[in-house]
């Protein structure tokens, strides 16, 4: 099995740090959510930067400091132009034209200031001992120059589209985040009144938060810095449909249109006169949600849709290639029992081929991403190791369409 790019034993660790520095917060300050939600994801990112940096790879032979100067004017202007073109995409749109955004903006009005002060000292030091490569940055600053001989296509296609990708999530991600902190500060818990129902309620949300807390941290640090840089973005127009139909604001027109399988009734409703039956039923939903939310932290700072930013063998990863998928799939039959008749059996039969839709896109997204990512060599290494896990044998798994299989079998 590859090295994974992630150390999850670091990641847990963050966790455990980030989460009693957010108790000590809550309890003892006043702090607004957005001023918490920072510091925990801070606390957060710390200790897995450090990681990730201290195993990021160096240059064997640094540049001097003349080549270096050269190097960081045209990927400041890289970097300008590439968030300006980001800016420039909310203005235009009228989805982040509203409030609900304000939180996000309010973030990078607050901090974007000293990130641009901050730029030329972090290209500096990255053009030095990390990574002096000519780069989509280079190229774009350079073109704006007035030398385009640095364009690549290939290379400003991959550019672009990782820029959408950390365009697209980061405000909603940060934006639930916030609300995930808003819902912690609101739990109230009588320990002689609290039922099952609301334990699994509070446990439930606290691993969304950890989830969200993790992608938040994880979209802002696309950085070779710590080698958690985009190394490739999904480039389908099939692989970023079946994506961004399951986030805001597509999700709201897929699921008002195409995809219904709710029946009105809830899991624990279906259940309440078999309170064993209940209990057992909730726990399969908490353990599904929480092999979910490990295979987040598995990511550490990697996390990210669409892109290859290193590969993960950690954690779930370990023993299936989507344990995200596949769990938060299983979880959602557990939680809506689409199957149970309700008015009638059509109904039911409705609900239970509309789960099976979302789950239907849930797969091709697996399918997509696949495919993207069969062209690194770590990530077929590692699907041939899970396949041969399953499928008995390596020289079968080796059989796979993965299109670079057949290389690395040769090699």
């Amino acid at each position: 099995m590859p090295i994974s790019a992630s150390d999850i034993r670091v990641n847990l660790f963050a966790l455990i740090l980030s989460s009693v520095v957010l108790y000590l917060q809550i309890a003892f300050t006043e702090l607004s959510n957005d001023r918490v939600l920072q510091v925990v994801a801070f606390v957060l990112f710390v200790p897995m930067a450090i990681s990730e940096f201290l195993n990021a790879p160096r240059i064997e032979k640094p540049v001097d400091r003349v080549e270096r100067i050269t190097e960081i004017f045209p990927r400041c202007i890289g970097v300008l132009i590439s968030v300006g073109t980001v800016a420039f995409v909310y203005w235009l749109l009228p989805e982040y034209a509203g409030t609900f955004y304000d939180p996000f903006y309010k973030l990078c009005h607050d901090y974007g200031k000293f990130l641009i002060i901050a730029l030329p000292f972090y290209i500096g030091f990255v053009v030095k001992h990390i990574d002096n490569t000519k780069d989509g940055y280079y190229s774009l600053g350079m073109a704006i120059l007035g030398d385009c001989s640095h364009l690549n296509a290939e290379q400003l296609k991959h550019h672009f589209l990782g820029w959408a990708v950390k365009g697209f999530f980061y405000p909603l991600m940060y934006i639930y985040a916030l609300g995930k902190i808003e819902w912690i500060r609101s739990i109230s818990i009588d320990v002689d009144t609290i039922t099952f129902l609301q334990l699994f309620d509070i446990a439930l949300g606290l691993l969304y938060y950890v989830d969200l807390i993790f992608v938040v941290v994880a979209y802002l640090c696309t950085l070779k810095l710590f080698g958690a840089h985009i190394r490739t973005a999904q480039t389908t127009l099939l692989g970023w449909s079946v994506a961004l139909a399951c986030y805001q604001p597509f999700w709201s027109f897929v699921s008002s249109y195409y995809v219904k399988y709710g029946n009105g009734l809830t899991w624990h409703q279906w259940l309440s006169d078999q309170p064993v039956v209940m209990y057992l039923w909730g726990f399969v939903i908490i353990a599904l949600t929480t092999v979910y939310t490990m295979a987040t932290v598995a990511f550490g700072l990697r996390f990210s849709n669409l892109t290859n930013r290193g590969i993960i063998t950690s954690g779930p990863y370990r023993y299936i290639k989507h344990p995200a998928y596949l769990c938060k799939n299983l979880s959602w039959w557990f939680i809506s029992v689409p199957f149970v008749v309700v008015v009638d059996w059509e109904q039911a039969l409705k609900c239970c081929l509309g789960l099976l839709m979302l789950n239907g896109i849930y797969y091709l997204r697996a399918k997509t991403e696949e495919k993207h990512l069969s062209t690194d060599f770590t990530y077929v290494r590692y699907s041939l190791e899970i396949r041969s896990r399953w499928k008995g044998g390596l020289l079968a798994a080796a059989k796979s369409r993965l299109p670079a299989a057949n290389v690395l079998v040769t090699r």
